[in-house]
């Protein structure tokens, strides 16, 4: 197996594991995944109710430099 070869299956590995960690932290945040707050509990509101929509577009507005 070549240098090349070793190099592009780690990048493919690295790209996969952090696209995964990032949809993890993205579904927890606005979804709910993954053991999120409930919103009886004062979690996010349930998904794509008019405040949820709201709150997304506030969050995203907000993250922006």
């Amino acid at each position: 197996m070549t240098m090349d070869r070793v190099k592009g299956i780690t990048f493919f590995l690295l790209r996969v594991v952090s696209g995964l960690l990032f949809m993890q932290a993205g579904g927890l945040k606005l979804l709910d995944w993954f053991g999120g707050v409930p919103a009886e509990f004062g979690g996010h509101p349930p998904f794509l109710s008019q405040a949820w929509s709201v709150d997304a577009l506030l969050r995203a507005r907000r993250a922006r430099p």
